[in-house]
């Protein structure tokens, strides 16, 4: 009960801090004079192929495992180097087994980071992106084992977010990006993705 009162606390926390960050930038608010009209802000959507580990019998070692994601964004850019972005982040399943019966959790992770940005000329961009994720899992089926009892295979946390990709302008609205990054720990293990997204710049 304790555990789950913190895990709710440290949620709450987390979205109640990404709010106060994002809504004065969303609105223009929060900035000098003169420099909103230089930021740029944008949303979007991107999907990543994932690769994790996870323990598949009794006190056996864990085995890797493949799933997907679906992540929608929101962003903010300073000048032409430095940004920041709000993602929500909804993963494939993460399998779990004792050897005998497979169970599936579903996880979540909303992230804020920060990134800057290196112009190759032309529409070609790099960017590198250092954050924090707070991650949640749930029970994804019906089933009832010790395993999965265990804190350390279900719950929530906090664990840090590093990236690297690419960003290529389609005109002045549009722009497409491609990224590989990691999570250090979700449940069992360091989580790693690689992706591409779609933004909408306005």
């Amino acid at each position: 009960m304790v555990g789950s009162r913190k895990s709710i606390a440290l949620k709450d926390f987390f979205l109640v801090t990404a709010l106060m960050l994002w809504v004065p930038l969303l609105r223009g608010q929060g900035l000098s004079p003169g420099s909103v009209q230089s930021d740029e802000r944008y949303v979007g959507f991107s999907i990543a192929s994932i690769r994790s580990e996870a323990p598949m019998e009794a006190a056996g070692p864990k085995v890797a495992f493949s799933t997907g994601s679906f992540s929608a964004f929101v962003g903010v850019k300073w000048g032409r180097m430095w940004g920041a972005e709000l993602s929500l982040d909804a993963y494939g399943n993460f399998p779990i087994s004792d050897g005998i019966t497979t169970w599936q959790r579903d996880v979540t992770t909303s992230t804020v980071s920060g990134l800057v940005r290196f112009p190759l000329g032309g529409l070609l961009s790099l960017y590198g992106r250092v954050g924090v994720a707070y991650w949640s899992a749930t029970q994804g089926s019906s089933g009832d084992n010790l395993v999965l009892a265990s804190a350390s295979h279900t719950g929530s946390g906090v664990t840090p977010q590093f990236g690297v990709g690419l960003t290529l302008d389609l005109g002045r609205r549009w722009s497409v990006r491609f990224e590989g990054g990691a999570l250090v720990k979700v449940l069992d293990a360091r989580v790693t993705r690689v992706g591409g997204g779609l933004a909408y710049h306005f």
